[in-house]
């Protein structure tokens, strides 16, 4: 299954790929929490997961075609 993100989501989904909590992935991207919570929704409804657990597990069992995601160091 192929995820379409925006650019910021993709930079987003990175970090919660590296276990990263909100708090962690805005101040890697210089933003404000709420922003990063305000990506996290899209997200969710884009890979139908309702937690960031579920996404990371399909991620690794191959569920997504986002390989694209961890090519760059985060």
């Amino acid at each position: 299954m192929t995820i379409h993100l925006t650019n910021q989501e993709q930079k987003v989904i990175r970090g919660i790929l590296h276990g990263l909590s909100n708090e962690e992935i805005a101040k890697q991207l210089g933003l404000a929490v709420q922003t990063v919570k305000n990506h996290i929704g899209p997200i969710m409804t884009k890979t139908r997961r309702e937690s960031r657990a579920k996404i990371i597990a399909d991620f690794y069992l191959g569920h997504y075609d986002i390989q694209s995601f961890i090519l760059e160091k985060y």
